[in-house]
């Protein structure tokens, strides 16, 4: 067992508790002498995490120039030390040190053998053999190329014998958010295939290794057969088979009825299932094709008022324990129970209400020729789309059929942006491979997004996230979640905060997102409204709000945000890829792929399933398209009005 030791400590530069632990070096820093001798191990790393703090540029508000220059010469001056005692450990004594060390400077300990070069005075064989005792340091070792490089052939030796190397290859190579690791150049990534096998084959499982082996995408850094994804996915299934009893699982239900009631719309709960029922009185009402169309926004809402979709998977929506628990490959879609659930949602009410329109001798198919080759021209004179439905019985041709069209009617879009008409020739002779993200828009600066380089990032995790400590006050104490909701729901003085929010509130207000009255009362200012769409949606639709052009001119003027023109979103594009192929995402349904290269399932019910979401998706691309002509018009009139003006 590890030696406690309560030391300061370097986790991250962006670390909330940094300033509590800039406090806690401060007793280090002014006893510290060049000229000791320092013999604690944990002590002289303790010194090399101050080192760490203060090379990151940490500093509190509180200091001055001077203080915070004084402070740094010593901290620099510690060098000697660390580096004093580093050179005293060899052969006949490394591994005292070694077990010395406290839990919490592991990591720090290695990387500081790595600098010094202890590895240059410590053999081999006394290596490995320490390694093969106890395999627990193996995390930290593989993230320091140079001790991977000096014992390359020991280590490796030590990876094929592991039974942690699988869960090793899996965080560098699998998962989403990897670890650094450096592998011995004498380990092959021709010998990981067996490697991940015999983990499959082994008693001793992680469902989530298992997971990411079955969902992994094959590189020359980690080929990964098909065989052995089948494999990973047999034993996925077993493993929860053979543990069922010892799982508790949260899981939901949804009805969909139509019925008669007072309320368009109602949601209840019964235990873990909900129940939305609608007044089948609209549906028997407004049975003109307008109508059924509108519904899927207006009634089912599978868009929002800005014709954002709402089937696409956010990662506001990732709840705290779904990141802690949960694991993600790393070309994974996010499959959050929010996503899913939202899935699940859209698909039934399809369902629902093509059982209800059949049942009135409405095809949904028919539906969408209609908007295409008739209320197109009558609308908005596009002329040349075509769109024809399925005359098959079986789901299967109904889903060839229905793929099929819906290319067609996006090649056609795309000619009809291009060139203000469908060529019927000349799209007849194009048999290029359609990419959702390249297609074009009427509209110019059609979205926004958040530009990683900027801090826009940054101000959305302190207004809106519940994890930036800034919603807490001794007046209101914890009732609100976020800063925006405090400043939303009360007036709260500048006072009312601890000095350790301040800082965050004066940045806030240097960014232009805070301000303060006269009397010192803290507010929201206009751009706010902008940063929460964009943290809700991860997409503002620019050309929906004119009333924000000179803020958003602004924002994009300081590098905050970057502007694009598509037809789809960046949002919606990933969600399109993630349902129709695997170009993005190894998680994809692959809908497209699997049924033009007969890989289809045989499950007549899954075949149902795929069409019923091929179905959403057609009715996305019809919303998309019809806002575009809408905006496209309007653009025109508006242009029309200032050239008479």
């Amino acid at each position: 067992m590890r030696p406690d030791y309560d030391g300061v400590k370097f986790y991250g530069k962006e670390d909330m508790g940094n300033a509590i632990q800039l406090k806690k070096a401060d007793a280090i820093i002014f006893a510290f002498n060049k000229n000791s001798e320092y013999t604690d191990i944990n002590a002289v790393i303790e010194l090399y995490n101050i080192q760490q703090l203060y090379d990151a540029g940490i500093t509190l508000k509180t200091w001055t120039k001077e203080e915070c220059f004084n402070r740094k010469q010593i901290v620099n001056s510690m060098t000697s030390a660390i580096g004093r005692l580093f050179s005293k450990i060899n052969e006949n004594n490394w591994l005292d040190y070694v077990n010395k060390v406290a839990s919490i400077y592991v990591n720090d300990f290695w990387a500081l053998f790595a600098r010094f070069e202890v590895y240059k005075r410590v053999n081999s064989e006394s290596f490995v053999m320490y390694l093969k005792n106890q395999e627990s340091p193996l995390c930290a070792i593989l993230k320091q190329r140079k001790i991977v490089n000096a014992y390359d052939d020991g280590i490796a030796f030590i990876l094929r014998e592991s039974h942690k190397t699988a869960q090793l290859l899996s965080a560098k190579y699998l998962k989403a958010e990897s670890i650094d690791y450096y592998f011995p150049k004498s380990f092959k990534s021709s010998e990981y295939e067996n490697i991940f096998q015999k983990y499959i084959d082994s008693d001793n499982v992680d469902p989530n290794i298992l997971y990411l082996i079955m969902d992994a995408q094959s590189s020359d850094g980690c080929p990964i057969s098909d065989k052995l994804r089948l494999n990973a996915k047999h034993r996925f299934q077993r493993f929860w088979q053979e543990n069922k009893e010892d799982v508790h699982s949260v899981g939901y239900g949804i009805v969909i009825k139509f019925i008669k009631q007072d309320e368009m719309e109602r949601c209840e709960n019964q235990g873990d299932v909900k129940i939305i029922t609608y007044d089948v009185r609209w549906f028997e009402k407004y049975l003109d094709y307008p109508t059924i169309l509108n519904n899927f926004i207006y009634v089912f809402g599978m868009a929002d008022w800005f014709c954002r979709s709402n089937f696409v998977s956010l990662e506001l929506d990732t709840g705290v324990f779904e990141q802690i628990f949960s694991v993600k490959g790393k070309h994974s879609y996010i499959e959050n129970v929010n996503f899913r659930f939202k899935s699940d949602l859209f698909a039934l009410q399809m369902k629902r209400y093509i059982v209800f329109l059949n049942e009135h001798g409405i095809n949904i198919e028919k539906v969408f020729k209609w908007f295409f080759e008739e209320y197109m021209i009558e609308e908005f004179a596009a002329k040349g789309f075509r769109f024809t439905p399925s005359t098959a019985t079986t789901y299967l041709e109904k889903f060839k059929n229905l793929a099929s069209e819906m290319e067609g009617v996006l090649k056609q879009f795309r000619m009809y942006v291009e060139s203000e008409e469908i060529d019927r020739e000349l799209y007849e002779m194009s048999s290029e491979h359609l990419f959702v993200d390249n297609l074009p828009s009427f509209i110019e600066n059609k979205y926004a997004y958040s530009n990683d380089k900027s801090t826009i990032k940054t101000e959305m995790f302190l207004l809106f996230s519940e994890q930036a400590a800034l919603s807490i006050v001794e007046r209101t104490k914890d009732k609100y979640s976020t800063l925006y909701e405090l400043l939303v729901k009360e007036k709260i003085h500048y006072s009312e905060f601890e000095d350790y929010q301040k800082g965050d509130i004066d940045w806030l207000i240097e960014q232009g997102d805070l301000n303060l009255t006269e009397d010192g009362i803290v507010y929201l200012r206009k751009p706010v409204v902008i940063l929460k769409d964009l943290y809700d949606h991860e997409v503002i639709c620019e050309y929906k709000m004119p009333s924000y052009k000179e803020i958003l001119d602004e924002m994009v003027g300081k590098g905050k945000l970057v502007r694009s023109s598509a037809l789809f979103s960046k949002p919606e594009v990933d969600y399109l890829n993630y349902a129709l192929n695997k170009s993005s995402f190894s998680n994809g349904l692959d809908l497209r792929n699997k049924y033009l290269h007969a890989t289809y399932p045989m499950d007549t019910e899954v075949q149902y399933r795929d069409y019923i979401e091929l179905l959403k998706i057609m009715v996305l691309i019809i919303i998309k398209i019809n806002d575009e002509f809408c905006e496209r018009d309007k653009i025109k009139t508006d242009k029309d009005t200032i050239e008479k003006e």
